[in-house]
């Protein structure tokens, strides 16, 4: 659907009253109207967002040419007009054939009223010409009635609601314009025509499509405020502390962190996405590209329109494996105390083996004993240890890990019975470029992966032979001896690990030895959840939603 803002007022009274920026320009909580009113109309999906600003508003103009530069899809019209209604005429040609929205720039609702009412009029039947949002909250100067029937079709409008006269029974007149438009391209013969006749004000026009015959229905908001006067703004911006719901970004994985699990990954992040879009949250899915372009520091795509997105969210949840993404969303969480899920430090500390080995060393939690070396001493001067001097002191058989970065192939785990396998395993990792290499002990005993949202009660495991390979390699072929162990200890060690790290959304590998006890052999921050998703996108969300409220 389309969408079209009238921004070309003087915003005189404002100006009177001391405000210097152009009425479009005044900010709400740190946005600007205009702004808002675009970050709400992307979020429901506008294919293009026309905008009518005077000549005078050089500041306006530039601002949204800056926006456009930025891919969002906005259009330009500068044009000084006498009326709201010669600024609709003149976006008209914009608009084209079929159903658009159209406000005033300082139109301030509830967001989640107004996309109930995006969805209320994209689903209503063909045969309606327009849905015109109204409320009964009466806060303006010269209000325009709107009488209505029992069934919310409007029979008229009204500059008083004294000269309102009921024609039918039901007819009744108690809401007023809120200055939001559902219409068809059906209406511009009207609008045509009131133009050709010197008509100067938008309530004519809603008076002709009356007389012209449209099917018009009302759609009433709780609440809906302007803009006029200082005092409004206060107004304006006590409302939406009140009423506003949760904002919430989502950054998604790239697929070149999801080796195989593509799918599966982006099959989550969506389920969490709707889970909280059903609470009633707003959720605005960004890629890594997009997030980062929030940041204004040496950036040159920095959008001015996602950096209010992001300084402005209740909360972020990621599943990005983006190094500098990461280390941006530490920065949103110390400087702008957004949460954040997970922690940009945890997901770092996730893919550093070593850093993990010395969080569980911590946290006295049970490991398999694990070397670190280095196949590019000469880099790192400093390292202390060779990873091939360390092969004839190793305790065989043994495991050995790419120890930076998540695995992305099966070959960044391999298995050394001896030494030989061992020293051309490192060769392997040599000829890969790989830098830094893990060495963990061999644990006999069964394989479970575990999946885990602390402090929500969501606790999950499997064993390895029951859960889809990262890799689609047979895991069928070891037989579980089915050990007995606590899960509850092993829950409340994930959790304390968790906690420590910053990863609240979780997963793992750990073994289960004869004696029931476990030990831990891989953290990871949010995993697929493939074999249990609809459960961990629940608690997901639950928790996002928990921090986000704070």
């Amino acid at each position: 659907m389309k969408f079209a803002i009238l921004a070309a007022g003087e915003g005189s009274r404002l100006a009177a009253e001391g405000i210097k920026e152009p009425k479009p320009m005044v900010t709400l909580q740190g946005e600007p109207m205009l702004d808002r009113l675009i970050r709400i109309f992307e979020s429901c999906g506008a294919e293009t967002i026309a905008i009518i600003t005077n000549n005078l508003s050089l500041q306006t103009q530039k601002h949204v040419l800056q926006l456009q530069a930025k891919g969002h899809p906005v259009q330009l019209v500068v044009q000084t007009t006498p009326s709201s209604m010669h600024s609709f005429h003149a976006l008209m040609p914009l608009l084209g054939e079929g159903r658009f929205i159209l406000t005033t720039v300082d139109t301030i609702f509830n967001e989640d009223e107004f996309h109930r009412f995006i969805q209320a009029f994209s689903n209503a039947d063909a045969s309606l010409d327009g849905m015109m949002a109204v409320t009964d909250f009466i806060d303006d100067e010269r209000p325009l009635w709107v009488s209505t029937m029992a069934d919310l079709t409007i029979s008229g409008f009204h500059d008083t609601q004294a000269s309102f006269q009921a024609s039918k029974v039901g007819d009744e007149c108690r809401y007023i314009s809120g200055g939001i438009y559902g219409l068809d391209s059906r209406c511009f013969a009207t609008l045509d025509r009131c133009i050709q006749e010197g008509q100067q004000r938008m309530r004519n026009f809603q008076r002709a499509l009356v007389a012209d015959g449209f099917h018009l229905t009302a759609y009433p908001f709780s609440k809906i405020l302007d803009v006029d006067h200082v005092s409004d703004i206060t107004k304006a911006e006590a409302f939406l502390s009140n009423t506003k719901p949760l904002k919430i970004i989502g950054i998604q994985r790239d697929a070149s962190a999801s080796p195989n699990r593509e799918t599966a990954d982006a099959a989550i992040f969506e389920a969490v996405a709707k889970r909280l879009e059903a609470a009633g949250a707003i959720v605005t899915r960004l890629t890594d590209e997009q997030f980062l372009n929030a940041f204004p520091d040496d950036n040159p795509t920095y959008d001015p329109l996602m950096d209010a997105l992001v300084t402005h969210a209740n909360g972020i949840f990621t599943m990005s494996r983006n190094l500098q993404t990461c280390v941006m969303l530490d920065i949103v969480e110390r400087c702008y105390h957004i949460p954040c899920v997970n922690s940009g430090s945890g997901i770092t500390t996730c893919s550093d083996r070593q850093q993990i080995y010395n969080r569980f060393h911590q946290t006295a939690l049970r490991q398999p004993p694990t070397w670190f070396g280095s196949l590019y001493k000469e880099r790192w001067p400093n390292d202390p240890v060779d990873a091939y001097e360390l092969l004839d002191t190793l305790p065989y058989p043994i495991w050995i890990k790419r120890s930076l970065e998540h695995s992305q192939t099966p070959d960044d785990i391999i298995f050394a019975s001896n030494e030989a396998e061992a020293h051309k395993a490192l060769d392997a990792f040599v000829c890969r470029k790989i830098d830094e290499v893990a060495f963990s002990a061999h644990v006999q005993g069964d394989l479970i992966k575990f999946y885990g949202v602390a402090g929500e009660g969501f606790f999950e495991w499997r064993y390895a032979t029951e859960a889809p390979d990262k890799f689609g390699l047979d895991n069928t072929s070891v037989t579980p001896h089915h050990y007995p162990f606590n899960a509850k200890a092993l829950q409340e060690q994930c959790e304390t690990v968790a906690t420590c790290i910053g990863v609240p959304v979780y997963g793992g590998d750990a073994i289960i030895e004869a004696d029931g006890q476990c030990t831990l052999l891989d953290f990871n921050d949010w995993p697929s959840f493939s074999s249990c998703r609809v459960a961990a996108a629940e608690a997901i969300a639950d928790y996002v939603l928990m921090i986000s409220r704070k």
